[in-house]
């Protein structure tokens, strides 16, 4: 609408000029009219110059012209008429096209400005370093990221040679420089590499780039774009990947190793007794051997078991007031056979006070059984395996040192990773599993402790000094001292019932459970299990969980829904010990799990409970 005024605004000047002009100028005032028109069409438009087309027309028919009419039918009148018509429009029309031109360029200007800050902000905000060079490979720009990977800000760089603001090396020859910019002014259009990035201070950086050509319309190279990443992470992630990798494998052959140790004697043990079955002094002598080969069998499976609970925040402690020197006498009693296997020396400095601690005994005489076997398998025979006790401020300190063969300095920090081995060939002829130290690591940090290595260096021995905050006053204990409890003989015969599918755990099991005074029956699988039971009426079942016919979980439901099954006490007897299996077997109702192999003490518990168990039971 402000057009349409300018243009009437023109025209109502352009009247009045020639009124005042008329006169003097006579028939060719009316160039003052052409004059508004030009104007107003240029102004304003197509709209606003045929607007002030009309109304000069009019106004030139009845107040300049005689006689007054519209239009002049001669020749001459008309051309003149249809001129300025022509005139006006076509200036209207350029007028038009000059407006959208502009706006044309006006929005591109615009949407090129937002295309810069969206770029700049890219570049600002991308963890990758860009550098941007002219076609004569002088730095233009440079985002925050390469400034921190060059050391130089862009404001002292820009204007000068790529070369001179970041020296790549080739990776393979560091003595020879990488000019990727360089290449590409040259002939391709992108180039993909590696290099190695000098620093003002400190090594070089391994990086990757990619980097590609500016090209005009002609294809003549204006500049290039250089986007480059510190891959000194990726590489250590990747060496540590490859590291765990050859630990597990190492892992892996070390168990196969560790678990046919054991099988080795038990196969030979197996057929001694079969040659030597009447002399009462060899069975004897190789009842022992096999069943401390079984105890070192179970204690590489706990140990597995137990990194794997810690790892998952799945092992819980069971702590009580104790005295330190009566865990540190049961974790003596435990690796005594290896030690004198070995025939080491043992020596033991006592503290000359009590040293109360708040803490899981199990767990802590764990974590020294580990130690103590650990300084046994690794120094030669005969050594000396010294173990102290003392206080330390308000900390109680367990130090156990030996005359082995060492830590080398470069595994000291690593001893207690998992899968680490310190040896890649132990003379003593054990490797370990690389999981009893992470095992002590993690049990003593669960108490608030801490756990370090020591070693002069190879064959000088090496020591750990282990560190337990001491307990100032005692908490209510919920618990005695740790392994405490004394099963009593059994005062009755208890009715068991022994489910499983493997016939020889269902034999030893059931004459091991005669043995302690259980009236024991027999079943192979689940279904037989029902009718066995039906007609002995157990007491307590112990039963295998993976079975032929009738698994353990379904025989165990099917009992429960028996008027006799109520007061039963189930125990499910498996070789899996997870909390995930545990849960399950209680699901299914089971009272108890027992992981096999099960010791003879948790046989002695389930059958003393028994009775105590079945009138809780009932009274529910």
């Amino acid at each position: 609408m402000f057009r349409y005024f300018v243009a009437l605004a023109l025209a109502l000047a352009a009247v009045a000029l020639r009124l005042v002009l008329d006169d003097a100028l006579g028939k060719t005032g009316v160039s003052i009219f052409l004059a508004a028109i030009v104007a107003g069409g240029w102004l304003g438009g197509v709209g606003p110059a045929i607007f002030s087309i009309v109304l000069l027309h009019v106004v030139h028919g009845y107040a300049f012209r005689e006689p007054p009419g519209m239009w002049d039918t001669s020749l001459p009148g008309v051309v003149g008429t249809v001129a300025y018509y022509v005139v006006g429009v076509a200036i209207g029309l350029l007028s038009e096209m000059r407006r959208a031109a502009q706006g044309r360029a006006q929005q591109e200007h615009a949407q090129a400005v937002a295309e810069r800050e969206r770029l700049h902000s890219a570049l600002v905000c991308i963890a990758d370093g860009v550098l941007v060079a002219d076609a004569g490979g002088r730095v233009t720009l440079m985002n925050a990221a390469a400034e921190a990977m060059v050391g130089r800000r862009l404001a002292e760089c820009r204007g000068l040679p790529w070369r001179e603001v970041m020296a790549l090396h080739r990776g393979d020859d560091p003595q020879q420089p990488d000019l990727p910019i360089d290449r590409l002014l040259a002939g391709p259009a992108a180039i993909h590499g590696s290099s190695l990035l000098a620093t003002p201070c400190g090594p070089p950086i391994p990086v990757a780039y990619s980097a590609a050509a500016v090209r005009s319309p002609d294809g003549h190279a204006d500049g290039a774009v250089l986007v480059f990443r510190d891959e000194s992470e990726r590489l250590r992630t990747e060496q540590a990947l490859r590291n765990a990798d050859r630990r597990k494998d190492e892992f892996l052959a070390t168990l196969a190793h560790e678990l046919r140790n054991p099988l080795a004697p038990l196969a030979t043990g197996l057929e001694l007794l079969k040659l030597s079955a009447s002399d009462p002094a060899v069975v004897e002598e190789l009842r022992a051997m096999m069943d401390r080969q079984v105890q070192h069998m179970v204690r590489l499976i706990d140990d597995l078991m137990d990194v794997s609970r810690i790892t998952r925040g799945k092992l819980e402690l069971r702590r009580s007031r104790l005295e330190l020197t009566d865990v540190v006498r049961q974790a003596i009693e435990a690796a005594r056979p290896l030690i004198d296997q070995a025939q080491h020396r043992l020596e033991v400095r006592w503290p000359q006070e009590p040293l109360p601690l708040y803490a899981d005994g199990n767990r802590l005489t764990q974590a020294l059984v580990n130690l103590l076997n650990n300084a046994a398998k690794y120094t030669p025979p005969q050594g000396r395996i010294e173990l102290s006790v003392e206080r330390s401020g308000g900390e109680a300190m367990v130090t156990v040192s030996d005359t082995g063969i060492g830590i080398p300095a470069d595994k000291l920090d690593a001893i207690f990773d998992m899968f680490s081995q310190g040896h890649e060939n132990s003379e003593s002829g054990h490797t370990g599993m690389g999981i009893g130290l992470t095992l002590v690591k993690r049990l003593v940090e669960m108490h608030g402790g801490s756990v370090q290595a020591s070693s002069p260096g190879q064959n000088q021995g090496a020591a750990f000094r282990l560190r337990l905050p001491l307990l100032p006053e005692a908490p209510a204990a919920p618990g005695g001292a740790p392994n405490g409890r004394c099963p009593s003989p059994l005062a009755t015969r208890r009715r068991v019932l022994v489910v499983d599918d493997n016939a020889d755990a269902l034999i030893t099991l059931s004459r091991l459970i005669s043995l302690l005074g259980g009236d024991v029956r027999r079943a192979h699988d689940g279904l037989e299990a029902l009718e066995v039971a039906r007609a002995f009426q157990p007491e307590i079942v112990l039963m295998d969980l993976g079975m032929p016919r009738l698994n353990g979980y379904e025989a165990a439901r099917r009992i429960r829904e028996e008027p006799w099954g109520q007061g039963v006490m189930l125990v499910a007897t498996s070789g899996w010990g997870q909390d995930a299996d545990r849960a399950r077997t209680a699901e299914a109702g089971f009272d108890r799990h027992l992981v096999k192999p099960i010791e003879t003490s948790a046989l002695e518990e389930v059958l003393h409970g028994a009775g105590r168990h079945g009138a809780e039971r009932l009274a529910r």
